[in-house]
């Protein structure tokens, strides 16, 4: 934490160091509650990256996006590296089953935790319905993966998030 309510020599640290945990918990909660508002008064909706497992651990935040009209993006099962999944392909459709049971609508959109993934990580996602996917950050302009069913990429890139159209036009 760069900031400290009480600030001790570092030999000196105390866990738990409540005041200061205490500190950055309101902090937090202050800047989501403005920055909400902000995208209410603008009018914008948001994409949610999120672990599936949300919608089962905690099915009240995961209701308050729903409620919002949010769009949930796959952001695998539980949060972890993809390429240490043991069987990969059956966690991205856990994690995809999982959303669309919850939302009621299969997720078009992927971001891998940590822009993780292998190889055949598109492929897995184009499988399971994917359009979209937020890992390849190397462009600010959308790119076409090749996969036997093309899915495709969105740049995540300093802040700009674009995906293609629903009807599969190229962008």
């Amino acid at each position: 934490m760069a900031r400290q309510v009480l600030r001790r020599r570092p030999a000196f640290r105390c866990l738990p160091d409540v005041p200061n945990w205490r500190l950055a918990r309101i902090r937090h909660a202050r800047w989501c509650v403005a920055f909400l508002r902000s995208l209410q008064r603008l009018g914008i909706t948001p994409t949610l990256s999120i672990n599936a497992r949300v919608c089962e651990d905690y099915p009240r935040v995961a209701q308050q996006a729903k409620d919002a009209g949010w769009e949930f993006m796959g952001h695998a099962y539980e949060q972890g590296p993809i390429h240490k999944e043991p069987d990969q392909k059956a966690m991205i459709d856990r994690a995809m089953s999982v959303i669309e049971n919850f939302t009621g609508k299969r997720p078009v959109g992927w971001l891998g935790p940590g822009l993780t993934q292998t190889l055949e990580t598109p492929e897995y996602l184009a499988e399971a319905g994917v359009k979209y996917i937020g890992d390849w950050v190397y462009d600010d302009e959308p790119t076409v993966i090749r996969t036997p069913r093309t899915a495709r990429d969105a740049a995540l890139y300093g802040g700009v998030e674009r995906h293609p159209d629903d009807d599969g036009a190229a962008p």
